[in-house]
């Protein structure tokens, strides 16, 4: 996987964010291997890592080689060198994670939410994470942020619309990244639950392989992401990716954004609850899905099935649009529910893409399972810490990536 870099004096910000992304990819790299995958000049690899080492946030190490001559020295990420909180919301439940630079997960809480009022939730993100601060003692100054995912549209740090009612009624325009910067004194990131999870999946699962994947996020409704050259297109007001409203069946059920035939009217949890006729919400919701899957439920069997054609018209829609390597399938639906559609989407219809190279890893199941969500949270900080933004070239006054230990 190549890196392309820039020798400008004005890319500073992107070559730092450049050399850490490659060495999340990759593992341990030598100097040499970074010039080689970035294209960047030896003596600025050198200027870069050495600035990068002293902040914390690599380490250098020996190579241990058989052989004559001086092994060659291998720069990694430091899992102390930075930490990030991710906390999700979805379906009346908040999972919390603390995770390190890294990508190794530190601690986790799971609690069930009796409402998800601001003012009944903010007060639990804040205990979730003073819990995890205090069971896993990590230095303020090591702390990139928190980041927090939940079902909706966002834009500039509120939610906004799309989401069920049970999520929105009372966060609309709320300011939640100024509140809760404010109570926990450190950055705040928000995003929706399903670019949230493909981030996730960019650095902790199997999205590490691919640069440009589109991400089906499997949630009470369906949601999306298209990653781009290892970045989350987001459109021009931050709202790309909502590929549960995809019509895939013109004049069919009435979706809540006022059109008909929706994906997620087929293909989400919140329908295939419907299909079952189940009212509860939370962790117990997932448990009957995975209940009636066992006992062969018909109304969860003609689900899967109809889920998969629709999932079927969908995929090679966006394979033909956006060419992507691969269309990685995740969320907080069951697993075993997953894998029963996964089962029936395939084989799937030929496109532009599949004609070169046939049906090897068109879709791609993730690995990171329900956790996937609060995990993508976490990655967002990051991902501002370390992602290799090409924007960064054009900002007049662009930083270096955060230096947690300069705080």
């Amino acid at each position: 996987m190549i890196f392309a870099g820039t020798n400008l004096d004005q890319g500073q910000a992107y070559n730092r964010r450049l050399l850490l992304e490659a060495i999340r990819v990759h593992g341990a790299l030598s100097r040499a291997d970074l010039t080689r995958l970035t294209g960047l000049a030896p003596q600025t690899i050198s200027n870069i890592s050495a600035t990068l080492t002293e902040a914390g946030l690599l380490v250098a190490e020996r190579r241990n080689i058989n052989g004559r001559g001086q092994p060659p020295t291998d720069l990694r990420l430091n899992p102390t060198g930075g930490y990030a909180f991710g906390i999700s919301i979805d379906n009346h439940r908040l999972f919390a994670v603390l995770v390190d630079i890294a990508g190794n997960r530190l601690d986790e809480i799971e609690d069930r939410l009796e409402e998800t009022s601001p003012g009944y939730v903010l007060p639990k993100m804040a205990s979730a994470i003073a819990t995890m601060r205090r069971r896993t003692p990590i230095p303020d100054k090591r702390v990139l942020g928190t980041g927090i995912a939940m079902s909706g549209l966002t834009t500039h740090g509120s939610f906004i619309g799309l989401a069920p009612d049970e999520i929105t009624s009372g966060w609309h325009g709320f300011p939640l990244e100024s509140q809760l910067e404010s109570t926990l004194g450190m950055p705040i990131f928000t995003d929706n639950d399903a670019r949230a999870a493909a981030v996730g999946e960019a650095f902790y699962g199997e999205g590490r392989k691919y640069r440009d994947f589109v991400y089906i996020y499997f949630g009470v409704g369906v949601g999306g992401s298209i990653m781009n050259a290892g970045q989350p297109f987001r459109g021009s007001q931050g709202r790309a990716g909502e590929l549960g409203h995809m019509i895939v069946e013109a004049g069919g059920r009435l979706c809540p954004c006022g059109n008909r035939g929706c994906l997620e009217q087929y293909a989400s949890m919140g329908s295939a609850l419907a299909a079952i006729e189940c009212t509860s919400n939370g962790l117990n919701a997932q448990d009957q899905l995975v209940d009636a899957l066992a006992r062969l439920d018909p109304g969860l069997l003609r689900w899967t099935e109809a889920a998969a054609v629709h999932l079927r018209t969908a995929i090679v829609n966006l394979e033909n649009i956006f060419d992507p390597q691969t269309v990685l399938l995740g969320g907080i639906i069951p697993e075993p529910v997953l894998d029963a559609i996964v089962e029936r989407i395939v084989p799937l219809p030929r496109t532009v893409s599949s004609r070169r190279t046939g049906d090897a890893r068109r879709i791609v199941k993730s690995s990171l399972g329900p956790a996937i969500p609060a995990m993508g949270a976490a990655s967002l900080a990051l991902f501002d810490a370390t992602s290799a933004d090409f924007s960064l070239l054009f900002k007049k006054n662009a930083v270096s990536a955060p230096n947690p230990a300069a705080a």
